[in-house]
């Protein structure tokens, strides 16, 4: 650690992810975005750097498991009334087509809907009973959800990000993470985008910000003696 001012700060990969003050938060590796026969998959969007990315973010979850890390996954949800009309707002919906995967709604298409099989997390990350499981509707994990509170009950300082669009979900929750006061830390092989040159491009952004570093560094110091 070092002093700053009035305040001693972390300033090592170590002190940041020690596993009693971290919490890897596991973003939206639903199978709708990482799956085969998921929405991404079925509409010709690459699931190629996701299904690359899921043997690392293991990993790191088996590390996180056995070190004591609190666990933490967001699940982006999406809402339907009894009529099967999709609650989304009209500048949200503008913002799914800007980011190129708008659903054909004439065809009652839509990802992520609440209980189906789209939402859940892909099943080499599953959830262990217990664990949090954050339904989200905005891309940060932060917006509209009790994120903070949980992580706050917990004591926790830093979080490690991992998951999908690196671009999209990943960044905005790293940015609201950073906004709340914690630690952040991006492990560039734990993250996956369906587009490699905007994964370069937020990783480059993150790293001028936040710690960036690889799965094997954070997993080498969980498994160490405290």
């Amino acid at each position: 650690m070092k002093r700053v001012g009035e305040q001693m700060i972390y300033d090592t990969l170590g002190e940041m992810v020690q596993p009693g003050h971290t919490a890897l938060l596991i973003i939206d590796m639903q199978n709708d975005f990482a799956a085969k026969d998921g929405f991404f998959d079925k509409k010709g969007i690459s699931i190629r750097m996701m299904e690359k990315a899921i043997p690392r973010q293991r990993e790191l979850l088996i590390a996180a498991r056995s070190s004591g890390v609190f666990v933490v996954y967001t699940e982006n949800t999406v809402y339907m009334n009894p009529d099967g009309v999709i609650l989304e707002s009209p500048a949200h919906l503008a913002f799914y087509e800007k980011c190129g995967y708008l659903p054909d709604l004439e065809k009652g298409e839509f990802f992520t809907i609440d209980g189906q099989w789209g939402e859940k997390t892909v099943d080499a990350l599953a959830p262990r009973k217990g664990e949090y499981v954050i339904h989200k509707h905005r891309p940060s994990g932060f917006v509209g959800t009790n994120m903070d509170m949980i992580l706050r009950a917990r004591g926790i300082e830093t979080v490690v990000v991992t998951g999908c669009v690196t671009q999209g979900c990943v960044e905005t929750t790293v940015r609201d993470a950073g906004n709340h006061d914690y630690y952040v830390v991006i492990p560039s092989d734990a993250v996956a985008s369906q587009n490699e040159q905007l994964h370069d491009a937020a990783l480059l952004v993150m790293a001028a910000r936040w710690a960036v570093t690889s799965s094997d560094e954070i997993v080498k110091l969980w498994k160490q003696p405290e």
